[in-house]
Formats: C-alpha cells, structure tokens, sequence
C-alpha cells in the first residue's frame, strides 16, 4: 500500500486527475466514482485511490 500526503483536497485531485490520465493512455479501466476516488482495473489487480481528509485514518479502525 502506498500512502501520498497534500497539502490539500484540491491537491490531492490534481494528483489523481494526472494518474488518470496517465492511465488512460495504457488503455487499462478506469472508474471515477467521484473527485476524491479512482478505480484502475487490470487482469488480476484493483487499485483504488481515494483522497481522504486528514482526520481519517486510511488503515481503518483500531481493533477493540
């Protein structure tokens, strides 16, 4: 897992924006669901991008 840090939400979508396009000229599919979130699917693998706010932790919750 790789984790990116901006220094805004508006940042953080200029990113994903870049990738997306990025991605599209290797012809893989790719599934916006909104600004913040991006979906790229190949043969055996999903990747998804999402940019969160920095009050959520993008591990998940803590086990109690």
């Amino acid at each position: 897992m790789r984790l990116d840090a901006f220094e805004s939400s508006a940042a953080c979508v200029r990113d994903l924006d870049a990738r997306e396009a990025e991605t599209r000229r290797l012809f893989l599919d790719i599934t916006r669901s909104s600004d913040t979130a991006m979906t790229i699917s190949r043969a055996a693998q999903v990747d998804k991008m999402e940019c969160l706010p920095d009050t959520v932790d993008p591990r998940g919750p803590k086990a109690k």
